[in-house]
């Protein structure tokens, strides 16, 4: 998914950011003021303190009908977006999806794709194993952003893929 997704709302919550984003467009056609929304996708801690919220997390990703389609950002990487977008010299009015550039599973993300959402199977082979869904290309060419933290690098999820990876070899041997 891009920015050119259509906006179908299907809560308060998406409705106001859909609404915010409009009103910050209208404050630069009318003003000229830059406006930047930014379309942030889940923001986690990577280190620090627990631990085992991201592990659990992980390890059950493959048992839930993701929301942010496996798609995650580090805070760090969300705080540089923020800077980023200040910074950067713009003009006009820009909606830029935020996301690290993997899926925040340790599973296939194309069988989760399968898995959760049947009706998108049809898209499921456009992407690699751990890719992320959401295409951050747009905030590339804006501002420059590329997220820099993988959760896969972090030396205390290790063991989150081995056991994952076990789990797959077990599955296909049956």
């Amino acid at each position: 998914m891009d920015e050119k997704h259509p906006d179908k709302p299907q809560d308060l919550y998406g409705l106001s950011k859909v609404i915010n984003e409009q009103t910050a467009a209208a404050y630069s056609r009318r003003t000229g003021m830059t406006t930047v929304a930014l379309r942030l996708t889940l923001v986690v801690t990577l280190t620090g303190e627990h631990p085992h919220w991201r592990k659990r997390m992980l390890m059950h990703s493959h048992q839930w009908r993701s929301p942010e389609f496996w798609t995650y950002v580090d805070i760090r990487d969300t705080a540089r977006a923020f800077r980023l977008s200040v910074e950067v010299p713009l003009e006009g009015s820009h909606e830029l999806i935020i996301s690290a550039r993997n899926a925040f599973t340790p599973y296939d993300v194309r069988d989760l794709i399968r898995q959760h959402y049947p009706a998108l199977n049809e898209f499921a082979d456009k992407f690699g194993p751990h890719d992320s869904l959401y295409d951050t290309t747009l905030a590339e060419e804006t501002i420059g952003f590329v997220a820099e933290h993988d959760w896969r690098d972090v030396p205390e999820l290790q063991d989150v893929i081995e056991e994952a990876e076990k789990q797959k070899a077990e599955a296909e041997q049956k």
